[in-house]
């Protein structure tokens, strides 16, 4: 083999150069990522997060199950008759509905670890 057909190695200062702006543009992003991520002098991880859209999530149930309920109910009374017991009825059923909705949530958001997000019920 002929010496052409290695590559030269580096050069060791504009090795250690480019390292530096490496470094350099490294740290300058961190800080922009934890400056972004502060609110009110704490910073806010991936947990927080979540908890925010969990407990968001819980108003939005305790209000769609009745709707949706009372929608039923209503197309119940509309093609069957017996005002008002269809959108009661209804009413009921989706608050039960979504009560049972936010335990399931909350029973999932306070399960151990382990047991979180297996799906199969074990």
């Amino acid at each position: 083999m002929s010496p052409r057909d290695y590559p030269e190695p580096p050069d060791p200062k504009r090795l250690a150069e480019v390292r530096g702006q490496l470094d350099r543009e490294q740290a300058r992003r961190r800080a922009e990522q934890l400056g972004a991520n502060r609110r009110f002098g704490r910073r806010i991880d991936g947990e927080q997060l979540r908890n925010i859209g969990t407990y968001t999530l819980i108003p939005m149930v305790l209000l769609a199950g009745p709707m949706v309920g009372y929608g039923l109910g209503w197309l119940v009374e509309h093609f069957w008759g017996g005002t008002p017991w269809g959108t009661v009825t209804g009413m009921l059923i989706g608050m039960v509905a979504g009560f049972r909705q936010v335990f399931l949530i909350l029973a999932k958001k306070t399960a151990p670890p382990n047991d979180r997000g297996t799906g199969n019920g074990k």
